[in-house]
């Protein structure tokens, strides 16, 4: 029968044995199966919305304030939650699907760039204080 799951597909090109691939392939259902499989839609968006904003606000620890300042009439996180729901009704609108790991993919991306950002503020920092110190050291002999 047909079998579902990971398989290795041979590709003997140029690359030899390191064109073999792992791919996933899905099958088809069975028929008999078919009465078991239930549609059960989408969320509302408002009920989608806060689901958003609650995954946001477990996943986002230590929001700085300079992200807060200048925001009129919210949070970061209502932002956040805006521009998420906002992105998830354009690819609806665009026939594609989404799902809520979008926003756990978005809130671990989020956290990426926010300790990135911060370990390349301490590299600047230690390189400022650095040249600074081989000035004044220069400016001692001069």
């Amino acid at each position: 029968g047909l079998e579902a799951g990971l398989s290795l597909t041979q590709n003997r090109g140029a690359a030899g044995a390191a064109g073999d691939v792992l791919v996933y392939r899905v099958h088809p259902l069975a028929e008999t199966m078919l009465e078991y499989v239930w549609d059960f839609g989408t969320l509302h968006p408002n009920v989608e919305n806060l689901y958003i904003r609650s995954m946001l606000e477990k996943g986002l620890t230590n929001i700085p304030d300079a992200y807060t300042r200048g925001l009129s009439g919210g949070s970061f996180v209502t932002l956040f939650t805006e521009l998420i729901a906002f992105s998830h009704k354009f690819i609806r609108a665009l026939g594609g699907t989404i799902s809520l790991r979008d926003v756990a993919r978005c809130v671990k991306l989020f956290g990426w760039f926010q300790s990135d950002l911060e370990k390349r503020k301490g590299i600047v920092c230690r390189e400022k204080e650095k040249n600074q110190g081989r000035q004044m050291h220069e400016y001692k002999y001069w």
